[in-house]
């Protein structure tokens, strides 16, 4: 098996786990996850989900989309570093999975113990690109929604970034696209910004009505025959 897709799924890093365990020659990896409606998976813990696939996959996978559809509660920890995906290339990425305070390995998944209301607690402690992807990043595609915290998040990615160090860091890097959603022109603008600042020709800022903005999403259910959530 070398491609596995997962719309809408809800999964914890210990089910994953059990999983990709057994895909040893994984190359694509697409997920979204989606809370079920009688409050299944009504808490999440991005950044051990994360962490297991790096674990498990960081030395074959290539393409890897991770978005969320709805989660009503926390998203748990965040994503600190996806340099263990020596060879990833082509990553869509929501930025959500960032919010949350630092994601410690020695507390695998908080999905099941953290307050229902509160999540974990503490403040997110969003890295810098360089501090976060690995240099064989060739596509990026940001999903950003229409939230404030996910411009904040924006300004914390960028911190420091310059042609210069984008060319000695991400030597491969040819695409750089977000999307967010119809009504968020402050993070239109902060993309402009990022995009001068860069000097990259390849970017582009998609405005997207409300939903999934997964390119994955979208085209699955296209593919499958499935209604817009």
């Amino acid at each position: 098996m070398t491609n596995v897709e997962l719309s809408g799924a809800c999964i914890d890093a210990t089910q994953i786990a059990a999983f990709v365990r057994h895909t040893q020659k994984l190359k694509s990896f697409k997920f979204s996850y989606e809370v079920k409606w009688h409050g299944c998976g009504h808490n999440w813990d991005a950044g051990a989900f994360v962490a297991i696939l790096e674990q498990h996959l960081g030395q074959t996978l290539e393409t890897l989309s991770l978005s969320i559809v709805t989660c009503f509660g926390s998203t748990g920890t965040g994503v600190q570093s996806m340099k263990g995906f020596r060879f990833l290339k082509d990553l869509e990425f929501d930025v959500k999975l960032l919010l949350g305070p630092p994601y410690d390995p020695g507390i695998p998944d908080r999905a099941e113990t953290m307050d229902v209301d509160k999540g974990v607690e503490g403040e997110p402690s969003i890295p810098a690109f360089d501090g976060l992807l690995p240099s064989s990043i060739e596509k990026l595609r940001l999903l950003m929604g229409g939230t404030e915290q996910g411009a904040r998040c924006l300004d914390a990615l960028f911190r420091g970034w310059t042609l210069g160090k984008s060319v000695v860091n991400f030597p491969r890097l040819k695409e750089l696209s977000l999307s967010l959603q119809t009504d968020c022109e402050a993070g239109l603008m902060q993309y402009r910004n990022i995009q001068w600042v860069s000097g990259m020709s390849g970017g582009v800022a998609e405005q997207d009505d409300p939903g999934s903005n997964a390119l994955f999403q979208t085209t699955f259910n296209e593919r499958f025959g499935v209604e817009d959530w």
